[in-house]
Protein backbone atom coordinates (compact mmCIF):
# COMPACT_ATOMS: atom_id res chain seq x y z
CA UNK A 1 0.00 0.00 0.00
CA UNK A 2 1.43 3.32 -0.81
CA UNK A 3 0.07 5.11 1.95
CA UNK A 4 2.38 3.43 4.27
CA UNK A 5 5.45 4.06 2.79
CA UNK A 6 7.23 6.56 4.32
CA UNK A 7 8.29 9.79 2.70
CA UNK A 8 5.65 9.44 0.21
CA UNK A 9 2.15 11.10 0.29
CA UNK A 10 -0.16 10.23 -2.02
CA UNK A 11 -2.74 12.85 -3.51
CA UNK A 12 -6.07 12.25 -5.42
CA UNK A 13 -7.05 15.73 -6.73
CA UNK A 14 -7.03 17.58 -10.63
CA UNK A 15 -3.13 17.90 -10.99
CA UNK A 16 -3.74 21.59 -12.44
CA UNK A 17 -5.21 22.47 -9.25
CA UNK A 18 -2.53 20.60 -7.28
CA UNK A 19 0.23 22.38 -9.46
CA UNK A 20 -0.98 25.81 -9.11
CA UNK A 21 -1.22 25.59 -5.13
CA UNK A 22 2.58 24.24 -5.07
CA UNK A 23 3.72 26.68 -7.24
CA UNK A 24 2.43 29.73 -5.34
CA UNK A 25 3.47 27.96 -1.88
CA UNK A 26 7.06 27.55 -3.93
CA UNK A 27 7.20 23.72 -3.18
CA UNK A 28 9.66 21.77 -4.53
CA UNK A 29 9.37 18.14 -5.71
CA UNK A 30 12.30 15.50 -6.92
CA UNK A 31 9.85 13.59 -9.25
CA UNK A 32 6.54 14.09 -10.69
CA UNK A 33 4.20 11.32 -12.36
CA UNK A 34 1.15 12.30 -14.75
CA UNK A 35 -0.96 9.66 -16.48
CA UNK A 36 -2.73 11.70 -18.89
CA UNK A 37 -6.45 10.60 -19.93
CA UNK A 38 -5.97 9.09 -23.58
CA UNK A 39 -9.52 9.67 -24.89
CA UNK A 40 -10.84 12.96 -25.64
CA UNK A 41 -14.56 14.34 -24.05
CA UNK A 42 -17.15 12.16 -26.16
CA UNK A 43 -14.60 8.84 -25.80
CA UNK A 44 -12.63 9.03 -28.94
CA UNK A 45 -8.79 8.06 -28.61
CA UNK A 46 -6.36 10.37 -28.98
CA UNK A 47 -3.03 10.74 -30.86
CA UNK A 48 -1.23 13.27 -29.51
CA UNK A 49 0.13 14.20 -25.96
CA UNK A 50 -0.83 17.64 -26.73
CA UNK A 51 -4.50 16.60 -26.95
CA UNK A 52 -4.87 14.37 -23.86
CA UNK A 53 -6.48 15.38 -20.83
CA UNK A 54 -4.82 16.96 -18.98
CA UNK A 55 -2.89 18.89 -21.68
CA UNK A 56 0.70 17.87 -20.43
CA UNK A 57 2.35 20.50 -22.68
CA UNK A 58 0.22 23.09 -22.19
CA UNK A 59 1.57 22.57 -18.07
CA UNK A 60 5.35 22.42 -18.88
CA UNK A 61 5.84 25.87 -17.94
CA UNK A 62 4.57 25.64 -14.43
CA UNK A 63 5.88 21.66 -14.12
CA UNK A 64 9.25 23.11 -14.57
CA UNK A 65 8.63 25.35 -11.45
CA UNK A 66 8.11 22.78 -9.04
CA UNK A 67 9.47 19.56 -9.94
CA UNK A 68 13.24 18.36 -11.47
CA UNK A 69 12.10 15.32 -13.21
CA UNK A 70 8.16 14.25 -14.79
CA UNK A 71 7.62 11.08 -16.00
CA UNK A 72 4.43 10.71 -18.16
CA UNK A 73 2.77 7.68 -18.74
CA UNK A 74 0.81 7.80 -22.34
CA UNK A 75 -0.87 6.36 -24.98
CA UNK A 76 1.69 3.49 -27.08
CA UNK A 77 -0.81 5.46 -30.40
CA UNK A 78 1.24 8.28 -29.50
CA UNK A 79 4.29 8.83 -32.31
CA UNK A 80 7.23 9.09 -30.50
CA UNK A 81 8.89 11.52 -33.03
CA UNK A 82 6.22 13.84 -32.16
CA UNK A 83 5.71 13.13 -28.58
CA UNK A 84 9.91 14.24 -28.23
CA UNK A 85 9.36 17.46 -30.43
CA UNK A 86 6.58 18.33 -27.71
CA UNK A 87 8.93 17.56 -24.71
CA UNK A 88 12.48 19.24 -25.72
CA UNK A 89 13.37 18.56 -21.75
CA UNK A 90 12.66 14.03 -22.38
CA UNK A 91 16.31 12.52 -22.08
CA UNK A 92 14.42 9.05 -22.35
CA UNK A 93 11.31 7.10 -23.83
CA UNK A 94 10.30 3.86 -22.59
CA UNK A 95 8.08 1.51 -24.93
CA UNK A 96 6.79 -1.57 -22.81
CA UNK A 97 4.75 -3.97 -24.08
CA UNK A 98 4.11 -8.18 -24.00
CA UNK A 99 4.78 -10.68 -26.70
CA UNK A 100 1.87 -9.90 -28.54
CA UNK A 101 0.95 -5.75 -28.05
CA UNK A 102 2.49 -2.09 -26.93
CA UNK A 103 1.38 -1.07 -23.55
CA UNK A 104 2.61 2.02 -23.32
CA UNK A 105 4.74 4.64 -23.77
CA UNK A 106 6.65 6.18 -20.78
CA UNK A 107 8.48 9.99 -21.11
CA UNK A 108 11.00 10.83 -18.78
CA UNK A 109 11.96 14.30 -18.80
CA UNK A 110 14.24 16.66 -17.21
CA UNK A 111 14.10 19.96 -15.81
CA UNK A 112 17.10 22.56 -15.46
CA UNK A 113 19.90 20.32 -17.34
CA UNK A 114 22.50 22.72 -18.91
CA UNK A 115 22.68 20.39 -22.21
CA UNK A 116 20.18 18.17 -23.34
CA UNK A 117 21.50 15.09 -24.70
CA UNK A 118 19.38 12.89 -27.79
CA UNK A 119 16.81 10.98 -25.85
CA UNK A 120 17.61 6.96 -25.78
CA UNK A 121 14.57 5.03 -26.44
CA UNK A 122 14.26 1.52 -24.63
CA UNK A 123 11.74 -0.96 -26.13
CA UNK A 124 11.37 -3.09 -23.30
CA UNK A 125 9.52 -6.64 -23.60
CA UNK A 126 7.92 -8.32 -20.42
CA UNK A 127 5.81 -11.29 -19.37
CA UNK A 128 6.23 -15.33 -19.82
CA UNK A 129 9.26 -15.44 -18.67
CA UNK A 130 10.79 -12.82 -20.91
CA UNK A 131 12.82 -9.67 -20.05
CA UNK A 132 14.08 -8.60 -23.36
CA UNK A 133 15.38 -4.54 -23.68
CA UNK A 134 16.90 -2.48 -26.46
CA UNK A 135 18.06 1.08 -26.35
CA UNK A 136 19.20 2.97 -29.42
CA UNK A 137 18.44 6.81 -30.25
CA UNK A 138 16.98 8.08 -33.19
CA UNK A 139 20.34 9.09 -34.88
CA UNK A 140 21.05 5.11 -34.34
CA UNK A 141 18.26 3.98 -35.89
CA UNK A 142 18.32 6.88 -39.30
CA UNK A 143 21.79 5.45 -39.53
CA UNK A 144 21.41 2.18 -39.61
CA UNK A 145 22.10 0.07 -42.85
CA UNK A 146 18.75 -2.68 -43.48
CA UNK A 147 20.29 -5.73 -45.54
CA UNK A 148 17.80 -7.51 -47.72
CA UNK A 149 17.94 -10.75 -48.82
CA UNK A 150 16.01 -13.99 -50.16
CA UNK A 151 15.19 -16.55 -47.55
CA UNK A 152 16.26 -20.20 -48.43
CA UNK A 153 14.54 -23.16 -47.09
CA UNK A 154 14.83 -24.03 -43.76
CA UNK A 155 16.31 -19.99 -43.13
CA UNK A 156 13.83 -18.16 -40.42
CA UNK A 157 11.94 -15.10 -40.23
CA UNK A 158 12.00 -13.05 -37.45
CA UNK A 159 9.60 -10.68 -36.71
CA UNK A 160 10.47 -8.11 -33.43
CA UNK A 161 8.39 -7.88 -30.48
CA UNK A 162 5.37 -4.93 -30.74
CA UNK A 163 7.57 -2.33 -28.41
CA UNK A 164 10.74 -2.92 -30.98
CA UNK A 165 8.60 -2.59 -34.14
CA UNK A 166 6.54 1.13 -32.28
Amino acid sequence: NARNIPNLEVICSDCRTMLDIWAREGMKFDCMFIDPARRDSAGGRVYALDRCEPDVVEMLPLLRTVTKRLIIKASPMLDISHTLSLLPEAIKVTVLGTTTECKELDVECEFGLTHYPEPHIEAVTLGHGIDSRFTFTRSEEAGSAVQYGVPAPGDYILEPYPAVMK
